[in-house]
């Protein structure tokens, strides 16, 4: 469901006429207190259902611990898989207790291939150090903000599928590659903006990647109460099953700064329904799980030795 759908629902129970004294509640909430409203609602849902997922990925350099944690992240159980890549390969980190790292890897003890990570004061710590770079290119060509084809130079150390590198301020993902070009690439991922970038310009691989809960995409208004058409336009990141109780959440909670009467008819249940919301999450997390018959891999399907196309 677009945002401008939930808008529309919201904006439906605010502006029903209050039959007793002929009032419309329409010029009295301003799209600020609306978003911030639903916004409230939104992240509780969130930190409850863990139910929004995301990507994060960044360049990380070699002799450094740190990186900072996505600023979307739940401050619960947000953190689920990090890895690292290097020279085309992916290396799992595990997550480690603060006692743990700090003990077994004091600050400049050495460095090599990234093991474990630490979340502390929205900072990633990781242990031991890495000692590589990531893999930087140029540009062979400028581009414009829609082409879903990149030349560079080369494409050597790069991961082989779906991986993610940064141009200027620009995070993209690339389905496949050939020795010169990212091709299927899919522009402006990571809350970045896409855009147009010039012949020469760094390429620099996003050799960080963790896959984590976050929240829902904040809604902004300009200083004139106005949401972008590109924001109304957006998808919404909740089931549409779930958006019927949120818009009711959100106004219930605007009407009755106003009008206790017309608030009730919008009134539920908030904890039942958050506690709901997860249980719906989970279950479909579990059908996925228990429809499929997991073994370990083959030798064949990790490092591909004998496999053929």
């Amino acid at each position: 469901m677009l945002v401008s759908d939930v808008l529309d629902r919201i904006n439906f129970g605010l502006s029903d006429s209050d039959d007793l004294n002929n009032k419309s509640a329409d010029a009295t909430f301003t799209n600020k207190s609306i978003v911030a409203q639903l916004k409230n609602a939104l992240d509780i849902y969130a930190s409850t259902t863990k139910g929004i997922e995301g990507t994060f990925s960044t360049p990380f350099e070699s002799d450094n611990r740190l990186v900072t944690a996505p600023t979307d992240a739940i401050r619960s159980q947000a953190y689920r898989f990090a890895y690292v890549w290097r020279g085309g390969q992916k290396y799992p980190l595990n997550f480690k207790d603060l006692n743990m790292v700090n003990t077994e890897f004091p600050y400049g003890s050495y460095s090599g291939i990234p093991r474990f990570f630490n979340v502390w004061n929205k900072e990633i710590s990781i242990f031991p150090d890495n000692d590589t770079n990531p893999r930087t290119v140029t540009l062979n060509g400028s581009i414009s903000d829609t082409d879903t084809t990149i030349n560079v130079d080369n494409t050597d150390s790069f991961p082989q599928l779906n991986g993610r590198f940064t141009i200027n301020n620009e995070k993209i993902r690339y389905t496949k590659k050939t020795s010169t070009s990212f091709t299927g690439c899919e522009r402006g991922i990571e809350g970045t903006t896409a855009a147009s970038h010039n012949d020469t310009d760094t390429v620099t691989e996003n050799n960080f990647v963790l896959q984590y809960r976050r929240k829902h995409f904040v809604i902004t208004v300009d200083e004139n109460d106005n949401i972008s058409q590109e924001q109304l336009d957006k998808e919404m990141e909740i089931p549409d099953e779930h958006v019927e109780p949120i818009t009711d959440l959100v106004v219930y909670k605007l009407l009755i700064k106003i009008d206790a009467e017309r608030a009730a008819n919008y009134k539920i249940d908030a904890s039942a329904f958050y506690q709901q919301a997860k249980v719906d999450i989970e279950q479909g997390y579990s059908d996925v799980v228990g429809g499929s018959n997991i073994t370990g891999s083959y030798e064949w399907e990790r490092d591909g030795v004998g496999l053929e196309f």
